[in-house]
């Protein structure tokens, strides 16, 4: 379990205190934290994922975003399944599975070509047959290729599928080979 710790969570600046060009440099290469989501099929040995449109994890991916302040990550978690699949889940069944460090070309803001570092913190669902069908069926068509849906993958096809991907794509065959030991 993961807890937080809040000196003074009523705290926030009346003005910024420095300009917007001094704000990015200070945060160039700071880390993103997000909390990713892997639904697994214990049964079938499998993971499901949809395929991210979005930069800059596109193609196969977990449903996950970024933590906002002053909530915690579980929560974070259930909030961002809402909000990117329309499904209610229960945190009481997330599991935590790793953390891990991403290093990415991409950056949509500037400083763009520094790139961009993300700290996820991932968690295992293993959603009911419904709650597949749900989130299958109500991918955000911003985020996601929704004709692609919710897909398992076995170990191997997981292989297959993500050669000549970004090497970031190896956490999801580490986090299989965790959650699904030999």
């Amino acid at each position: 379990m993961i807890k937080v710790y809040k000196h003074n969570p009523e705290f926030k600046p009346e003005a910024p205190f420095m300009s917007d060009e001094a704000m990015v440099e200070m945060f160039d290469g700071r880390p993103i934290l997000n909390v990713d989501i892997l639904f697994i099929d214990r049964k079938a040995k499998c993971v499901l994922l949809p395929k991210r449109i979005a930069k800059p994890a596109e193609g196969l991916w977990f449903v996950g975003g970024m933590v906002k302040r002053s909530m915690p990550p579980l929560d974070m978690a259930v909030k961002i399944v809402l909000s990117e699949t329309g499904t209610v889940i229960d945190p009481e069944q997330l599991e935590y599975v790793n953390a891990s460090w991403f290093e990415w070309d991409y950056r949509k803001d500037a400083p763009s070509e520094n790139g961009r570092v993300d700290f996820n913190l991932c968690y295992a669902y293993e959603p009911t047959g419904a709650e597949i069908e749900s989130i299958s069926n109500k991918l955000t068509d911003k985020e996601y290729d929704t004709t692609h849906g919710l897909k398992p993958y076995s170990r191997a096809e997981l292989i297959l599928a993500l050669k000549g991907e970004s090497a970031c794509k190896q956490a999801i065959v580490d986090y299989f080979d965790q959650l699904f030991p030999s």
